[in-house]
């Protein structure tokens, strides 16, 4: 696996608007899953029109362009024998024009390079010409409940570079990821009620927990018991799930307050020895138990465990090894599911020992520490 975002190949994220709703899903594939059928397809076209010749080395690039690039109403041919002898893959994606991941991708053009005559054919084609490949992914939605026949829904593809993206080899229900805020937003700042570390039975405190201005993490501990039990359970993938509880603001304005009272395990979440993804599954059944067993609390934060450590520098300049990091793929989730700055994120590893995460100023950082509570 590549390991920088330079190296990494460009891959593609679709993301599928139902009209009428307030959720998003999104997928992410491999250039060659979604173009190789096109590609091959222009090929033989161009072998029956004589442009190459039958048996020649044909090599594909796909390069996505993006407002306000024009499409060509016609093909263009070049000659350049350094371009057509370029080492790659059959075919592959570039980024001609650097990386834009939040910019929805307008058009793609497809460039045929045939080898032995040294020729680059060059062709502009519409995001319309994927429509059966998305055909395939709004199948798998409507199959899953998420939008019904006949519903609106409006597409966006964009071009993306992760070291730490994976693909399934055909996708699924099962890869899709719902993309909305963990809770309803409805919920404000103003809405928070006002509470303070004395309303509970603190019983222990891990680390040095942030001072006034920052955010008081509570944690039940029969609920980190029941993490640190899954933490300890011995699975060679990583786990995890969501923390329930609820928000409150400190007086005299010193932050906020994030009490946890319990949490839920995501069994759809798919994991590996590295990273934890949550898929459109998840996401469905998190909602569910939600509404059946927690109806007066909400979505705090998430958890998950880590099994591979990582090395880092302390402050003297000595190396250390840790499993209580937040990796590249957390960073994702976090940014992506939960953006409200209350929102927490713990990380446990093998031994059961406990970190949090926490928004400061934009970025995730690790919580100084946090306060256990008897429930």
């Amino acid at each position: 696996m590549n390991t920088s975002a330079e190296t990494a190949s460009p891959y593609l994220r679709l993301i599928i608007q139902p009209q009428g709703g307030a959720q998003r899903y999104q997928i992410d594939v491999e250039a060659q899953l979604v173009f190789s059928d096109y590609a091959r397809r222009l090929i033989r076209e161009l072998t029956q029109d004589c442009t190459i010749k039958s048996g020649e080395t044909c090599l594909a690039l796909i390069i996505p362009r993006y407002p306000p690039a024009q499409m060509r109403a016609r093909p263009h041919i070049d000659f350049n024998l350094d371009k057509a002898w370029e080492a790659r893959e059959w075919l592959t994606m570039e980024l001609e024009e650097g990386l834009r991941p939040d910019a929805q991708i307008a058009f793609f053009t497809l460039e045929i390079r045939a080898r032995e005559r040294e020729l680059i054919y060059r062709h502009d084609f519409s995001v319309q010409e994927l429509s059966a490949f998305e055909r395939r992914i709004l199948t798998a939605l409507a199959q899953a409940g998420a939008v019904v026949s006949g519903q609106t829904v409006s597409l966006g593809w964009y071009a993306r570079q992760d070291p730490e993206a994976k693909f399934a080899a055909a996708p699924s229900a099962s890869d899709l990821v719902k993309i909305e805020d963990a809770e309803p937003s409805a919920l404000s700042e103003e809405n928070f009620s006002e509470k303070d570390l004395t309303a509970y039975g603190l019983v222990e405190k891990q680390g040095v927990p942030s001072a006034a201005g920052g955010a008081q993490i509570v944690l039940a501990r029969s609920a980190l018991q029941a993490m640190q039990n899954i933490a300890r359970g011995g699975a060679t993938v990583e786990e995890g799930g969501v923390l329930v509880g609820n928000v409150f603001r400190q007086p005299r304005g010193a932050g906020y307050l994030i009490e946890i009272a319990d949490h839920l395990y995501s069994e759809k979440a798919r994991g590996t020895q590295f990273n934890l993804k949550y898929t459109f599954e998840a996401w469905q059944q998190r909602r569910r138990e939600m509404k059946e067993r927690f109806p007066q609390q909400r979505i705090v934060g998430w958890y998950h465990t880590h099994l591979v450590a990582q090395e880092y520098l302390d402050r003297d300049n000595r190396i250390y090894r840790t499993e209580l990091f937040f990796s590249g793929a957390d960073h994702f989730m976090h940014k992506e599911f939960f953006k409200e700055k209350w929102y927490v994120a713990l990380v446990l590893n093998p031994a059961g020992e406990a970190a949090f995460f926490h928004w400061h100023e934009n970025r995730v950082v690790r919580a100084a520490g946090f306060y256990v509570y008897q429930d």
